[in-house]
């Protein structure tokens, strides 16, 4: 059985890991306004920071294990706390689950709320209603590009003090499409400020 490219780049030796992901933060670099490049967590991360569509941006790569994920900072001050991504478990089978529960099983306060067969949001009863509406805000087409990222890179969108993150759990360099991938994901991040700022805005 083979390998992908990006299971590759896990496998790969220290210095091919290293020089692969030092062409792809240049690369990303040229994404950006007024580009930074730095070395992290002592070599093993590299953080490529600028403005990216007129937001704060930043993307850090692991050079082992191949992650790339995408950040924008929101221009407005805004508290929402939300996430929501891959879960293992299918709508089906926790749905099941709940159905089930009796006085044998203990307390679970922590509910989850299924867009897609394996994407989720979570919380108390009270924040899964308050995280329903930020989910609602999001336009049909911008939802469907959320659940495509979670389902394909099995990764999740949060937003957290301000800050819009992309996280994909599976590896990105060594890709092909390594650079696209990763615009792919600022662009899905800055929509979802754009949208999470014009409900703040509403607000006031």
């Amino acid at each position: 059985m083979g390998i992908s490219a990006a299971d590759g780049h896990f496998f790969d030796d220290e210095a091919t890991q290293r020089a692969t992901t030092d062409a792809v933060s240049k690369q990303i670099a040229q994404l950006f306004a007024s580009p930074n490049i730095k070395l992290r967590d002592d070599g093993g991360e590299i953080h490529i920071t600028g403005t990216y569509r007129g937001r704060a941006a930043r993307v850090v790569l692991d050079v082992s294990f191949g992650k790339a994920t995408s950040e924008v900072k929101m221009l407005v001050t805004d508290r929402t706390n939300f996430s929501v991504g891959h879960d293992i478990t299918p709508a089906e089978t926790y749905a099941a689950s709940r159905k089930n529960r009796d006085e044998w099983d203990e307390r679970d306060d922590d509910l989850k709320a299924y867009v897609a067969r394996h994407v989720c949001y979570s919380g108390d009863a009270t924040e899964l209603t308050a995280r329903r509406a930020i989910w609602e805000a999001f336009a049909p087409e911008l939802q469907g590009a959320i659940v495509a990222m979670a389902d394909r890179w099995h990764g999740s969108l949060r937003l957290s003090d301000g800050t819009v993150e992309v996280a994909p759990w599976e590896g990105v360099l060594g890709r092909h499409d390594a650079v696209a991938t990763v615009k792919s994901h600022l662009d899905l991040a800055s929509q979802a400020a754009e949208t999470v700022e014009r409900r703040a805005q509403s607000y006031r």
